[in-house]
């Protein structure tokens, strides 16, 4: 990796700092790292926390499990997967009434 030699200040007020800073944590990113690939435009991937993988998993099970069961069980998993994700997306509201699920 080549040498970041010179510095770019900006200024911002508390709350768009910790706004970035935490947009930088989801992405396991330094600080640093975070504003120089939102200046270059460069690909920024939120690593997913424990709670989505738990719900990829469930759905990976039931993928593979999906030919022995029948569609009362697989509907019923699948339930239980909507309510895990909705739970989780909305904060703990599982009815999932979140402006950022569309409803």
């Amino acid at each position: 990796m080549r040498k970041k030699e010179k510095g770019i200040n900006i200024r911002v007020d508390e709350k768009e700092k910790e706004k970035i800073t935490k947009k930088a944590k989801k992405c396991h990113l330094s600080l640093s790292s975070y504003l120089r690939k939102c200046a270059l435009n460069q690909e920024i991937i939120e690593v997913p926390n424990d709670n989505f993988r738990v719900i990829y998993t469930d759905i990976v099970d039931l993928r593979f499990n999906i030919e022995r069961l029948e569609n009362a069980q697989i509907i019923e998993e699948l339930k239980q997967i909507e309510t895990k994700f909705r739970k989780i997306y909305s904060g703990g509201n599982a009815n999932g009434n979140n402006e950022n699920m569309g409803n």
